[in-house]
């Protein structure tokens, strides 16, 4: 019936997980915190950036992201993502936004991508489809990693090695401890089915509270350990008891009358000092508590109810498939005697074994001093994971503080307005628009009618000047004719006075002609007077001859006369053709005098109209001068307001483009921010639409878990914000991740001391009520407190300091792994839990021995003989099963690994069998002092763990008691 009702938990288990699934969730709530103001403002006035942005990275080894086809691919690929399920937006490496999103070389782009499901609701499924937007870019040969969240979903390992090995390890201790591989089956199968059902109850928890992702890997490192362990004294008294001839129901009964009493104290104080945790009101601490809880509780009720099913139903079964050579009790009682001898040693020289103890502890808890709560980042997180190369990337490509931008949130009463320096610049700047607009219009105007009118006195000027041109060919004309006429002129007169000389001569001929024929005719009539008178014949003849010769003298000069009249009727001919050719050269004179004194009058219009053109030409000089001058005037304005609008745009560049940002309480605030030592850069504030909000996003100069980081929130939130914010600025919170740890790590560093002190209040009243002793109690405590140091000192020298990195798988660029705050807190609490379990245990049986009437030494030689066995080997598959999760690629798991199978190393050899037995020696009957004022304190039944050597010892008065 119990087996049935267990199938049907599991079955029941089993399909809760199936159909609601297993929820986790790394978002950090940590009220009454800068980061959570920060996130809550987030959630509030910028849903869903509470969820914060997860890197998608393209990388090229090759060329650049910048250009040509890759460029192409990478824009594809954004394209994809923006349309993709559940994401509300994408920041883009060549948008605005995004220009601290590509490296300096081009090689190396970041899409920041914002999701509407927080970490809670993103399962591998959503991740990876939202990876898969990225296939244009991979088909390109384009390497393409995701972080943040969609990184860390995609990045987490299914692979359950650690348990695996924890579990064949614990078989094979089990197997030797038992001798019966039925019997070392038996805690396993328990420890299987309890983890099982302890983390599907885990898995669906984390519907109601948030659960972190270590919470699993941590429950079931718990969970194995103490299911294992639990069964194993189950397993081991019934054994025991079967051997010793008692029959299998009753030895099961007095098996859970005893072992099993012992199991649910053991878990009940384990999961007391697990709840503790709740004091700490730090909701993470308090989620692993419950988690851890939990699977110890399912644990605890596997022990005792389902393994005592399974123990009736193998009967004497249990022993079956023996191992050769390990088979019934005389080995056993032979390792009882070797632990017996080894306390005898121990007993028989206190001083000695504490001493050497201490030597051995004491060093060790020396790192622990220098123990420094801190964050790790996904840099120290294995290769083979994309969040891990994508952290790379983004630290080569954009710097180290690219990997956790911190975030400062301010809220602003009243809302944020432009500033008055904006407004003002803005202002000039559109009324300078404005001018330059129309001025620039009226001088297009003015210009183009200038050059209209250039063009048509030009048209003009090239008129008047062929004007010119002709009047001037005209004048050349008009002057060769005027020369040529001055020519035939100067012809016709040195004609006229060719022919009046010719004139002149013939007249002067005629005249003397005439003369000549006046006188021939004189003296002809002288010789016919004489002729006449002559009567002579020889006279007469000589007077006819003279007459005759006369006559034709006479006739001669007639002759020459008419000759000469005919010459001069020539001459006067040829001097009425000169004074009709004269006549016509003074005409033809006259005419071209006309004609020239026309050119005369077109000159004188001609330059009338070119003075008027030059003096056109003057007037659109002067109107171009003018224009020129409105031009340089305009261009003047055009450089003020080029250099105002670069103003302008600096200032809304710096504003993240919206004029709300430059509200002066925005920009000190960005300014001090910008300036403060370590900070790498500080992206434009982003304002919501009711303006009462806005963020900004600052990139540090080093890595999230870097120390200097925390140092630069810490400045941040001392000092450069609340002097950027006083004086009437706005309230401003700074956040983020790396903000978030830091809150966390100084919340813990601040409830250390109440929950420190509620552990070691709880685990004195469980051991004073388990004892009725105050000095047991203590000097558990003290012991407890020791090897807890111890363990943190080899935490700390192996993380913190690098010690040994290699041999625990460990490896990355910094040589050490900071210590994240909150595991030496949950640390102290399981070891505290679990170490007073081995005390009850241990304790137990030397307060049995003691009761029976043993002296000090015997008692402890025979309460730590006759448990060492179970304890040692509940202790080595505790350390076995512990230790294999240092395989574990999450440094948080490795840094429980190692603290907690160290301190447990260190409890179950140092502590409780060399520290405990000795102080029990030499405290002597001191161990069970209780003040008589403590007397009511009411008896609390313990298990009988011890053997029959117990049991037959005799028993002591109650007078060797002190009171």
């Amino acid at each position: 019936m119990v087996v049935m009702v267990w199938v049907i938990v599991v079955a029941a288990v089993a399909l809760g997980v199936f159909g609601f699934g297993a929820r986790t969730d790394n978002e950090i709530a940590l009220p009454g915190t800068e980061a959570q103001r920060v996130s809550d403002l987030l959630a509030e006035q910028f849903p869903p950036e509470q969820n914060g942005r997860s890197p998608i990275v393209f990388h090229v080894s090759q060329g650049t992201l910048t250009t040509g086809a890759n460029r192409k691919a990478v824009e594809v690929s954004l394209s994809a993502l923006k349309k993709a399920d559940h994401v509300a937006s994408v920041i883009s490496p060549y948008s605005g936004a995004g220009k601290d999103l590509m490296s300096a070389d081009g090689s190396t782009a970041v899409a920041q991508v914002l999701l509407d499901v927080n970490g809670g609701q993103l399962d591998e499924e959503i991740a990876a489809d939202v990876l898969s937007a990225t296939g244009p870019a991979q088909e390109a040969g384009i390497e393409v990693e995701a972080g943040g969240a969609i990184g860390s979903t995609l990045s987490r390992t299914p692979s359950r090695r650690s348990e695996v090995i924890g579990l064949a390890a614990a078989l094979i201790i089990l197997a030797f401890t038992f001798g019966s591989l039925v019997a070392a089956g038996m805690p396993l199968v328990t420890a299987i089915i309890g983890l099982f059902t302890g983390l599907g109850l885990v898995g669906l928890l984390g519907h109601l509270i948030s659960i972190p992702d270590t919470a699993p890997t941590l429950a079931t490192m718990i969970s194995l350990g103490v299911g294992i362990d639990y069964a194993l004294f189950i397993v081991f008294r019934h054994r025991d008891q079967l051997h010793a001839g008692m029959e299998v129901r009753e030895s099961i009964a007095q098996t859970m009358a005893t072992a099993g009493s012992a199991v649910v104290f053991a878990g009940v104080t384990v999961i007391i000092a697990l709840l503790a945790l709740l004091v700490a009101q730090v909701p993470i601490l308090g989620a692993l508590g419950y988690a851890s809880a939990l699977a110890v509780l399912v644990a605890v009720f596997t022990a005792i109810t389902l393994l005592p099913a399974l123990l009736t139903m193998l009967g004497h079964g249990i022993d079956r498939l023996p191992l050769p050579g390990r088979r019934g009790s005389p080995e056993d009682r032979a390792k009882e005697s070797v632990w017996a001898r080894w306390v005898g040693l121990v007993t028989r020289h206190p001083w000695r074994s504490l001493l050497a103890s201490l030597l051995i502890l004491v060093p060790l808890t020396i790192p622990a001093l220098s123990l420094t709560l801190g964050q790790e980042d996904v840099g120290v997180t294995p290769t083979s994971t994309t969040e891990r190369r994508a952290f790379d990337l983004i630290s080569d490509g954009l710097g180290p503080g690219a990997n956790g931008r911190l975030v400062v949130a301010a809220a602003l009463d009243p809302p944020a307005t432009p500033s008055e320096s904006y407004t003002h610049s803005r202002d000039k700047a559109e009324r300078l628009k404005r001018d330059i607009d129309e001025g620039q219009r009226k001088l297009n105007q003015d210009a183009e009618k200038l050059k209209q009118q250039g063009a048509a006195l030009e048209a003009q000027q090239a008129a008047l000047e062929a004007q010119w041109a002709m009047l001037r060919a005209q004048e050349s004309a008009l002057e060769a004719q005027s020369a040529d006429l001055q020519s035939q002129q100067a012809q016709l007169l040195a004609e006229k006075d060719r022919l009046a000389a010719q004139q002149a001569d013939l007249t002067a001929e005629v005249q003397e002609l005439t003369a000549r024929g006046e006188a021939l005719a004189a003296e002809i009539g002288e010789v016919q007077q004489e002729l006449a008178q002559a009567t002579d014949p020889a006279q007469i003849a000589e007077l006819q001859a003279e007459l005759a010769q006369l006559a034709g003298q006479a006739d001669k000069v007639q002759e020459q006369l008419a000759a000469l009249q005919e010459r001069g009727d020539s001459l006067a001919r040829k001097a009425k053709e000169l004074e009709s050719q004269s006549r016509t050269l003074s005409a033809q004179g006259s005419s071209l005098r006309a004609r020239v004194a026309s050119l005369q009058a077109q000159g004188s219009d001609l330059s009338t109209q070119g003075a008027a053109l030059s003096a056109q030409g003057k007037e659109l000089k002067s109107r171009s001068a003018e224009l020129d001058k409105e031009k340089r005037r305009l261009e003047k304005l055009g450089k003020e307001a080029k250099q105002l609008q670069k103003d302008l745009e600096e200032m809304l560049t710096k504003a993240g483009g919206d004029d709300r940002a430059t509200d002066p309480r925005l920009v000190r605030l960005q300014d001090a921010v910008a300036d403060t030592s370590g900070v790498a850069s500080v992206a434009p504030p982003r304002v919501n639409e009711s303006g009462s909000t806005a963020i900004l996003t600052i990139t540090a100069t080093t890595r999230p878990a870097d120390p200097a980081t925390a140092d630069l929130v810490r400045r941040l939130r001392a000092t450069v914000v609340p002097e950027a914010t006083q004086g009437g600025g706005p309230s401003a919170y700074v956040g983020g991740m790396t903000a978030a740890f830091e809150d966390l790590a100084t919340v813990i560093s601040d409830s250390l001391p109440i929950v420190i002190g509620t552990v070691l209040v709880l685990s004195f009243l469980t051991l004073l009520l388990a004892f009725r002793s105050v000095l047991v109690p203590l000097k558990a405590i003290l012991c407890n407190l020791l090897a807890v140091a111890a363990s943190f000192g080899v935490l700390t020298a192996v993380f913190q300091w690098g010690w040994g990195f290699s041999l625990i798988g460990q490896s990355n660029p910094y040589g050490s792994v900071p210590i994240v705050s909150y595991v030496p807190l949950l640390m102290f609490a399981v070891l505290f839990g679990m170490s007073t379990d081995y005390e009850v245990f241990l304790i137990s049986q030397i307060f049995q021995a003691h009761a029976a009437g043993k002296g000090p030494h015997e008692s402890v030689r025979v309460g730590v003989g006759s448990s060492a066995r179970v304890i040692t080997a509940a202790a080595i598959i505790m350390i076995t099963v512990f230790g294999s999760f240092i395989l574990n690629g999450d440094p948080v798991i490795k840094q429980f690994g190692v603290g907690l199978s160290v301190a447990i190393f260190l409890d179950a050899t140092l502590v409780r069998m060399v520290i405990v037995p000795a102080t029990m020696v030499l405290m002597g009957r001191w161990n069970w002092y209780l003040p008589r004022w403590l007397g009511w304190l009411p008896r609390i039944d313990l298990p009988e763990e011890a053997g029959s050597e117990a049991a037959l010892a005799p028993t002591q008065t109650a007078s060797e008691v002190p009171s």
